[in-house]
């Protein structure tokens, strides 16, 4: 798909709730995309955090579905 994305925190503390949301085009079955999430951003130190998310994925098949998402950022 190419989409665009846009996360938003809600703070600027150690742990930072945001929303993060992708929209866009899947060009190969002709579907548009949508992806909300609301998560946190734990800073572990300056140069890592990781985090935790939870959002749905809307698509124009029948395939939406509920996402958990754990990942760092570097």
């Amino acid at each position: 798909p190419l989409y665009a994305n846009i996360r938003s925190y809600f703070t600027k503390s150690r742990l930072k709730p945001f929303m993060d949301i992708s929209i866009g085009y899947d060009i190969s079955f002709g579907e548009f995309y949508l992806h909300p999430n609301f998560g946190a951003d734990f800073r572990i130190n300056d140069k890592l955090s990781c985090y935790l998310s939870v959002g749905y994925r809307l698509d124009g098949s029948f395939d939406d579905c509920l996402s958990i998402n754990l990942g760092f950022t570097f």
